[in-house]
């Protein structure tokens, strides 16, 4: 961000809830939100979809991931924890205030949403000729 603001970057990506101290102090321009919807925190910037880009969406996120063969009774546990602790009104209103949007999904759905951004990032790389090593 220090690079865009001083001129030797022109563009950049951040977490909207690093950037919207400098979009509102002026020192930044918001271009376009990347996710799906817009952020709870930044209502007046539109998604990169709203502004024309049709079937964009790239979103940060994050999740607990624990080894292959952990044993069911303690993801049961660990699951179970998180999800009391992320329905807390105190955690809740301090994630919100960062304009994250908490899934909280079973381990189930965790699974299949990792294995479709596995899927969505694979064909883009293969798509751009990129190379990974």
């Amino acid at each position: 961000m220090l690079d865009v603001m001083s001129g030797e970057v022109d563009v950049t990506m951040q977490p909207i809830s690093e950037s919207m101290t400098y979009v509102r102090d002026g020192r930044l321009t918001a271009l376009g939100q990347t996710g799906v919807k817009r952020s709870s925190i930044a209502k007046d910037i539109p998604t990169i979809e709203e502004a024309g880009i049709q079937g964009y969406s790239s979103t940060t996120w994050y999740m607990l991931l624990g080894p292959a063969n952990l044993p069911a009774p303690i993801v049961t546990y660990i699951q179970t924890q998180l999800s009391r602790a992320l329905k807390t009104p105190d955690l809740q209103a301090k994630l919100e205030a960062s304009g994250l949007n908490v899934i909280n999904a079973d381990p189930a759905q965790t699974k299949a949403f990792l294995n479709a951004e596995y899927e969505k990032w694979k064909k883009i790389i293969q798509v751009s000729g990129t190379v990974i090593e």
